[in-house]
């Protein structure tokens, strides 16, 4: 909703925040209309502040509407009674204690002159207490002194009456106003509510002949509240915040690093934007909010903007905005609430949330409409890149450009462009992880040594994959054995990890560079083009879509074919071997034996 929506200027030029209340829940909140003045006269400034108090109205709507809905108790313990009593006997004796340190200015609205109420409801009054001449020096003046000492050798004789025949009555507000504190609803029929207000009643009186003895100048000390409190809402979620609950996540997945890097810049964009909510109190408008953030922050935060929070960044966006074009894209902010959705949905999977069975992911069905998932955003390399690719100086010249990774440079593209294994799997590979069996070599693609960071898009990735004949030309099996010899673990150890700890991770971007130079400049055009490539000479060579799925590593939808032991690896071979590339000519990297 635009915060338009909830801006009202008033006459003096002033913003104020109005937003009406619910009308099945305004006998809870006991007003019709929530009004905030926002200190100011610049409605861009105006503009800045409501989201925030609207997803405070939110919270306290959907409490409301938690109370409105909750079961009608008929009974209490005496614990808790005796809980609500001792919480009373707190209150009374604080809102003393602050009339004093401060005036009576400062006393908590729920009990402000609670004494004056008795007295009013017994209907003798005396005098009363001066709030103006009170608040006028620190603590109590004279006259007010006097008007509560006055007050008090009225009430106690009254309220000692009320106990001695039973009548509690005059006990009522105090009982409803606790219990509304805690969230509880008590019927007022039940022999629990009567028994309730019998207490509040021993406690009024106790109370006042504290507070009579604090007026004779004596040392009374206001009771702490109840170390257990037996009737407050228990209190679901509490220290399940977000980011407590993305550490634990983190511990027991241990996701790549990658991962681990983008689900944490989402979850810190949320907290910047909202605090760190308890998962239990996070909703649906918080999660539109946060999407509609970050559809205004630049993709490249530059300068200054690096060190801010989200909320600074969209402050600073207000005088300088974001060229168009040049904003987070709805891919990208998909990703950061499927990250939020995934958390929660790991939250729930975990058990901290049984205690809410209705509750449901606030960050499910929020993804935003993204025309590219709508198209292709990849293209295979056709045959005059190919041709490009193959005739550049890497292939032709053996050059080897610096951040090519040495002889990676030459290898990825090639066992990408005659295998379809992904870019990841061909770098991560060990020079172990190149066998043979029955005569066929094969890289076999796998997770087994997961402490050289090895990892595969899901469980399908893990197959043996035949060497096409033309690697095997080109002298593939003479580079494993020249790495073998020097003691070398990995297949390509010239190539260094990114930040995220992706092996090809920087290698990807000089393939980019290198590609651009070569005049392919098409984005849709990238390393994974390889892929599709080969996924089409698959189809030219009338490969069976079951073989070509599992060279690869494609999940097949078929139930059937999950079943046995698989395609066996001389299938494979044979498969791989008929794959060719109509005009592509790579006899100028064959090897002489």
């Amino acid at each position: 909703m635009s915060a338009m929506t909830y801006l009202w200027r008033h006459p003096s030029g002033t913003y104020y925040f109005r937003r009406a209340v619910p009308d099945d829940l305004r006998a809870v909140i006991k007003r019709t209309m929530i009004k905030k003045s926002l200190g100011t006269k610049d409605v861009a400034v105006a503009k800045r502040k409501v989201p925030a108090l609207a997803l405070q109205t939110d919270r306290e709507f959907d409490a409301a509407k938690a109370w409105q809905d909750a079961p009608m108790r008929t009974e209490l313990s005496d614990a808790e009674i005796g809980s609500l009593a001792a919480d009373y006997l707190h209150l009374r004796l604080a809102e003393d204690d602050a009339r004093r340190i401060e005036g009576s200015g400062k006393d908590d609205d729920l009990y402000k002159s609670v004494n004056l109420q008795i007295a009013e409801h017994i209907g003798g009054m005396v005098g009363r207490w001066s709030d103006d001449e009170a608040t006028a020096e620190i603590g109590l003046s004279e006259r007010a002194y006097q008007e509560r000492r006055e007050t008090l050798e009225f009430v106690l004789p009254a309220l000692k009456e009320k106990l001695a025949r039973g009548d509690t009555r005059i006990e009522e507000f105090e009982v409803r106003t606790l219990l509304d504190m805690h969230g509880v609803k008590l019927d007022r029929a039940s022999p629990s509510y009567r028994k309730l207000c019998h207490e509040f009643l021993k406690v009024a009186i106790k109370a006042n002949e504290m507070v009579l003895r604090r007026l004779d100048g004596e040392v009374v000390d206001t009771p702490p509240p109840p170390a257990v409190s037996f009737v407050r809402p228990k209190q679901i979620g509490v220290g399940v915040t977000l980011s407590v609950m993305f550490n634990r996540w983190l511990d027991e997945r241990k996701p790549p690093r990658k991962t681990e890097l983008d689900f944490g810049t989402a979850i810190r964009r949320f907290t910047e934007l909202h605090g760190d909510l308890s998962v239990t109190e996070i909703t649906k408008p918080h999660v539109r909010a946060y999407k509609e953030a970050l559809s205004r922050l630049p993709r490249a935060l530059s300068g200054k903007m690096r060190k801010m929070t989200v909320p600074q960044v969209l402050e600073h966006l207000e005088t300088s905005p974001a060229p168009a074009g040049t904003t987070l894209m709805p891919g990208t902010i998909n990703k950061a609430t499927g990250a939020l959705q995934t958390l929660l949905s790991w939250v729930e999977g975990q058990g901290y949330l049984d205690e809410l069975p209705n509750w449901s992911n606030p960050a499910s069905k929020m993804k935003m409409h993204d025309p590219a998932e709508q198209e292709d955003n990849r293209l295979p390399y056709d045959a005059d890149d190919l041709k490009v690719i193959f005739g550049s100086g890497v292939f032709r010249n053996a050059e080897r450009p610096r951040g090519g990774g040495g002889e990676a440079a030459k290898w990825l593209p090639l066992i990408a462009l005659l295998s379809g294994a992904r870019e990841e799997e061909i770098g991560q590979a060990l020079v172990a992880d190149i066998k043979a069996e029955e005569g066929i070599a094969y890289l076999d693609i796998n997770t087994l040594d997961r402490q050289a960071g090895k990892r595969v898009k899901n469980k399908s990735s893990r197959r043996q994959l035949p060497l096409h004949p033309e690697l095997l030309r080109c002298g593939l099996l003479e580079y494993v054995e020249e790495r073998r010899r020097v003691g070398d673990e990995r297949l390509f150890p010239d190539l260094h990890p990114s930040v995220t700890r992706q092996v090809t991770g920087n290698w990807s971007k000089w393939w980019g560079r290198y590609t651009d130079g070569l005049g392919i400049t098409d984005p849709r055009k990238v390393f994974h083009s390889f892929r599709h490539a080969f996924k089409d000479a698959c189809r030219d060579a009338k490969i069976a879509e079951e073989v070509h799925d599992r060279l690869t590593g494609h999940t097949t939808a078929s139930v059937g074919r999950k079943y046995g032991e698989g395609v066996p690896l001389s299938v494979l071979a044979e498969a791989v071997a008929k794959v060719r590339y109509k005009g592509l000519d790579l006899s100028h990297l064959h090897v002489e034996r």
